[in-house]
């Protein structure tokens, strides 16, 4: 095993989204229309990982991602804890089973909070299984009880 860390670029995607397919089935997820699913999923990196608006952090092992995690920088109304409305989500951070327990979405999480940092992100939210929740405790991550979501 020979793990390489790097910040992805559009050369990825391909391999990303079979990455992120994996990882919403392992949590028993699927989808109305996966290729409709992958459609938009490249459409969407294609555009936003050159704007620098989707920051993907990946570990590869012989070339395949075994291990990733991904944000999302977005502008928003400026609130007292963030006055300049930069903010950013963090999703899909998964790691291949065979890899688990040895640090590689740690050190992808660190990667990619110092890079929001350096780039002016003033708030980072992650969306989270009850799996990754101790890791991004220890990260400094706070649980905030005052949010909702609707899906119409």
């Amino acid at each position: 095993m020979s793990i390489i860390f790097n910040k992805a670029d559009k050369s990825h995607i391909e391999k990303y989204i079979i990455h992120c397919i994996e990882f919403i089935k392992s949590l028993g997820g699927t989808f109305k229309n996966e290729d409709e699913f992958i459609n938009n999923t490249r459409l969407f990196l294609e555009q936003n990982i050159p704007l620098g608006n989707a920051i993907l952090f990946i570990a590869e092992d012989n070339g395949e991602i075994v291990s990733s995690a991904m944000a999302v920088i977005y502008n928003t109304l400026p609130m007292s804890y963030t006055p300049s409305g930069k903010c950013s989500i963090i999703y899909n951070v998964y790691t291949k089973k065979a890899y688990r327990g040895k640090g590689y979405a740690k050190t992808l999480l660190n990667m990619l909070i110092k890079h929001l940092k350096d780039n002016n992100v003033e708030e980072i939210m992650i969306k989270y299984t009850s799996e990754g929740r101790p890791i991004y405790g220890k990260l400094g991550f706070k649980q905030l009880n005052d949010y909702m979501v609707y899906y119409p």
